[in-house]
């Protein structure tokens, strides 16, 4: 397909473009290769929460769109962990393999190992790095579950935490997280993202996949694109390969493409030139050296929708972190590079245009529109200046400049500078509070909070911990407490205002009922004066496991029922030396319900085993029973072929010539043969008589109408012969 150039634009810089791919990741610009590995949880909730298995059409979406030589792998596990599509290098039989394996994804494991599986995926991490810094994209919508004991649970997720996830800092390998439920482990997986500087996202319905993976591939493998406007998108002569990506409605016919000399495409069209893959849910289109100007899509076209470009002009962005924090300094920078180098000719920057929209995923917030403005080479904006709430947004970089037109999308993820976590201990609270911002002077950063109620009022004071958070035990108390926490965060030597914790309610006493872990509700505010990122910082967390939140809820509202009666009975206790303790009748009364139920257990455990027993012993009297039948018959069965042969041989055995004797006439053995010599008729002269005629004695012989009788009577003989 023969391209044009007749645009101003194409004359201007067709000089020193001549680059023939893109720059996707700074692991390109730095001869390492894309390295993507995904991890796909297929434990039993899944059944309820993907019902519909939409894992597997958002995972053949991430297979297609991978560029040939990307290193990729597909992992999952659930109490066990397999290598789904082996780890290597993506080219068409890789793909092949690829759908061919995702197709095999289900909802069968028993138990979520998280720990596992990222262990395994990261099986070429060496303890100093080894230049690999591969990009992960986890799903799951569980926790780290690898035993049905509460303890050994929660040492796995501190070993994830405190062992595995260092790894991956070691290595600076980002793990992007799709939380696919709110029952998951949403702490434990907003640390594997924020401390590898990778996203975190939750999704509700499973619909919503394959967009959302759309999204972390657009971070995990960046492209340079083309922005769609009314179902129209242009060309410019520097682009060397496209690749047309159209959601569509369901049931809704495949797009046709329509090139700017009319020429249209459709899923038949030439395989030479064009690679067209069709599903129920989207169009894949890729065009080599595709004409220049504008391209018209025949079809609706949904969200998501996207035109992506090999290009000898490559729009790049600098200083977009995927992680970033309110208030931080911050500045996002977009240039031009060719061949040559950066673009830097200014007649030629002055006819670009570039604008910066960022979408808060967050309802309520409002759409961030804002120019990028041209100082020297470079076009820059501060994002310090709108991204200030926590929350992911995405964020939509637009090229224009007339007939030259370029798109960038990528999410970033503005965090908070700590987050806080609160956990069961027994009969006390344990309380957490992280830090998030590597950028936070620990040193000089104070904790305190003040816990009261109507007759309780008490300081306390946090203590910070290596492993990256401070730390303190409230309780136990006789009633409710109210937590009041006082932070005192210093970023790079100055204090910051308004980084805050809420106040959090604490129930006493703590029942069975109560919650394993809850999050505190942090408030951030941006700080007076920005301060510079500063890089990742190398510390490890160690936190507990958290119970579902639909099953917390449930809790809280039967402790909340629960409470009077609690209340009604200590105040009917008789006063003594510790006021907050029960009698020894009351304990032994409450006691004994549980120590009947246990009772129970136990007698239904031992008669279980009992009968358990005597069926396992029946049932080998009944195998073996069995077996003697079965070796009597065949003892029976070889009786009989011996008889049998012996028989055969007594029949068969052999005759000595001599003791044949010589037939008078004829012999006929058993049926006639069809080759059989009787001789001539002139063997019969000598049963002639004197006129020549045979004798009535010697036709009688010959009566051929005996011989069918003779035959008979010779089948029969055989028959009998052959009888036992």
């Amino acid at each position: 397909m023969n391209k044009t150039k007749n645009s101003c634009f194409g004359a201007l810089v067709v000089w020193w473009l001549l680059l023939s791919t893109p720059m996707f990741s700074a692991a390109e610009t730095s001869g390492q290769p894309l390295d993507v590995r995904i991890l796909i949880d297929i434990s039993g909730s899944m059944v309820e929460n993907d019902p519909n298995n939409l894992r597997i059409p958002a995972l053949n979406l991430l297979i297609d769109l991978l560029p040939d030589d990307t290193r990729a792998g597909v992992w999952t596990f659930g109490r066990y962990v397999n290598m789904l599509v082996p780890y290597g290098s993506v080219n068409d039989q890789w793909r092949t393999n690829a759908r061919r394996q995702a197709s095999k994804i289900n909802s069968l494991g028993q138990r979520t190992a998280l720990g596992s599986v990222l262990e395994k995926s990261a099986f070429d991490f060496t303890i100093s790095g080894n230049g690999v810094h591969p990009q992960f994209i986890l799903l799951s919508d569980g926790m780290a579950d690898i035993s049905p004991e509460l303890a050994a649970n929660i040492r796995e997720r501190n070993r994830i935490l405190n062992q595995v996830l260092p790894r991956f800092r070691r290595q600076q390998a980002p793990i992007h997280t799709i939380a696919l439920s709110a029952q998951a482990d949403l702490p434990l997986l907003r640390q594997l993202s924020m401390q590898t500087q990778g996203l975190s996202e939750q999704v509700n319905n499973a619909d919503d996949l394959m967009s959302v993976f759309l999204r972390i591939f657009d971070t995990a493998v960046p492209s340079e694109q083309v922005p769609i406007k009314a179902n129209a998108f242009t060309i410019d002569s520097h682009v060397n390969e496209m690749t047309v990506l159209v959601f569509r409605e369901a049931l809704a016919k495949p797009i046709k493409l329509i090139s700017p000399d009319g020429e249209v495409f459709a899923t038949d069209s030439d395989t030479r030139l064009v690679t067209w893959k069709s599903t129920d849910k989207y169009d894949l289109v890729t065009i080599k050296n595709p004409a220049e100007g504008a391209w018209v899509i025949d079809g609706r076209v949904q969200a998501d929708s996207r035109v992506t470009v090999v290009s000898d002009v490559m729009l790049v962005l600098e200083n977009l972190p995927v992680v970033m924090f309110p208030g931080q300094d911050n500045r996002l920078e977009a240039f031009l590079n060719s061949r040559e180098g950066d673009v830097n000719d200014d007649e030629f920057l002055q006819m670009m245009n570039i604008n910066l929209t960022a979408s808060p995923d967050q309802p309520g917030q409002n759409l961030i529109v804002a120019q990028m403005v041209l100082n020297g080479d470079r076009f820059s904006v501060p994002l310090d200046h709108f991204l200030n709430q926590p929350g992911n947004y995405t964020l939509e970089v637009a090229l224009d400049g007339q007939t030259f037109q370029r798109r960038i999308s990528r999410t970033i993820s503005v965090q908070a500078h700590i987050s806080a976590e609160t956990t069961v201990e027994g009969n006390h609270y344990r309380i957490r509070i992280y830090a998030n911002n590597p950028a936070i002077d620990v040193g000089r950063s104070t904790v305190t909070a003040t816990v009261k109620n109507a007759t309780v009022q008490q300081s306390l004071e946090f203590n910070w911990n290596v492993s990256g958070y401070w730390q303190a035990d409230v309780g136990p108390y006789a009633d409710t407490v109210t937590l009041e926490p006082k932070l005192d965060i210093y970023l790079q030597g100055a204090l910051a205002d308004g980084i805050t914790i809420a106040p959090q309610q604490l129930n006493f006493p703590i029942g069975s009922t109560q919650p394993m872990t809850m999050d505190a509700e942090v408030m951030v505010q941006p700080e007076p004066s920005p301060q510079p990122n500063l890089p990742p910082a190398k510390f490890a967390i160690e936190t507990v496991a958290e119970i579902p939140k639909e099953q917390a809820l449930q809790r809280q509202e039967q402790r909340a029922k629960e409470m009077p009666a609690t209340k009604d009975n200590w105040m009917n206790e008789p006063s003594g030396s510790d006021k907050d303790s029960l009698g020894i009748g009351t304990m032994l009364l409450w006691s004994l319900p549980g120590i009947l139920v246990i009772g129970g257990f136990a007698v239904a455990y031992v008669f279980i085993n009992r009968r358990r027993a005597e069926m396992n012993t029946a049932r080998d009297a009944m195998e073996q029973e069995i077996q003697q039948l079965d070796e009597a018959a065949e003892a029976r069965r070889l009786e009989n072929e011996e008889q049998d042969e012996a028989v055969a041989v007594e029949e068969e055995a052999p005759v000595d010539a001599d003791e044949l004797e010589e037939p008078d006439g004829p012999l006929i053995d058993g049926l006639l043969s069809d080759d059989e010599d009787f001789g001539s008729l002139e063997d019969l002269d000598h049963f002639r008589d004197d006129d020549g005629k045979l004798s009535e004695d010697e036709e009688d012989v010959f009566d051929l109408g005996d011989l069918s009788d003779l035959s008979d009577e010779l089948e029969d003989d055989k028959e009998d012969s052959k009888a036992p």
